[in-house]
């Protein structure tokens, strides 16, 4: 009965013997791991240049923007003909140090990004009147002293999109041009307080524009950038404004997160508002060198 059995046996395990000869010896875990290529690491640079990048990206740029409001003003309620009231002579066109920051977020596959920014200037400063005048409703003799306190917060929200990218033929974002345009919305709200032996005059403005432009970043090796900003802006209302608004920036990267920013902006505004000796008008700009530091993740 046995011998049957073993017999038996070794019919039925001769298949399966001969299958497991014919097959390779499976491979070790270590050797399958070995055989496949190393997964290519994200290039950094890429991320935030390239208008086809595969991850959002959400930069944020803390600055001080070293700036005073420049140009002359005209407040309501002075008498006809009365000239603008330079604000050289006020003193405040001495920059100060203020507070200007942006947020950008970019998406991935369209490459349209959406940036919100604003800057607060403010300003209290003394001067001495130089000619006898009125500035609105306040009237001032030659050699007056004069307080005077500004404010002036602007906030604008833009879109964008790339519409050209150079890569200089190398096949990267480290050597690279883009440009993209862009569009949106700009606020101004502008007060003057203005003291003498005379009194005191306020005014306080509100304005909001429509602005468009163009955008272009270069991005030069590794770690440096360039961006250049240009729009221009206007509201043809009964408080009408136009403006320009040009910057140019570096940005030096010493980690992939974290980077170094500093440039120049020049932003023109000429806003007014009512009509006759009801007009409120100012002509000028804030302009000055920025800097602080560009966080994106």
């Amino acid at each position: 009965m046995i011998p049957r059995l073993f017999v038996l046996g070794l019919v039925l395990l001769a298949p399966v013997s001969g299958a497991l000869a014919d097959d390779p010896l499976p491979l070790k875990t270590s050797e399958v791991m070995a055989a496949q290529p190393p997964a290519a690491a994200p290039d950094e640079a890429a991320i935030w240049s390239s208008p086809k990048s595969a991850l959002w990206t959400v930069r944020i740029q803390p600055r001080v923007w070293y700036v005073g409001p420049a140009g002359d003003l005209n407040l309501p309620g002075a008498p006809p003909n009365t000239p603008s009231y330079s604000l050289a002579d006020l003193n405040t066109d001495s920059p100060r140090m203020s507070p200007y920051v942006d947020l950008t977020i970019r998406e991935p596959k369209s490459g349209w990004f959406f940036t919100v920014s604003g800057v607060g200037v403010s300003i209290a400063q003394g001067s001495t009147a130089p000619v006898t005048t009125n500035i609105g409703t306040l009237a001032v003799t030659a050699g007056d002293s004069l307080q005077t306190n500004v404010e002036w917060n602007t906030f604008q929200f833009y879109m964008g999109k790339p519409f050209k990218f150079f890569d200089f033929g190398d096949k990267t974002a480290d050597n690279s041009i883009t440009f993209s345009w862009i569009a949106g919305l700009r606020t101004h709200d502008q007060s003057f307080t203005i003291s003498g032996p005379g009194g005191t005059i306020n005014s306080d403005k509100f304005f909001i524009e429509a602005i468009g432009g163009v955008k272009m970043n270069v991005q030069l090796l590794d770690r440096f950038s360039a961006e250049v900003d240009f729009a221009i802006g206007g509201c043809p209302t009964n408080r009408s404004v136009l403006s320009l608004d040009v910057a140019v920036g570096f940005i030096y990267r010493p980690t992939d997160a974290i980077g170094i920013h500093a440039g120049y902006r020049l932003l023109e505004v000429n806003a007014s508002s009512g009509s006759g000796v009801n007009e409120y008008k100012y002509n000028g700009s804030l302009a000055g060198l920025y800097a602080g530091v560009s966080i994106r993740f």
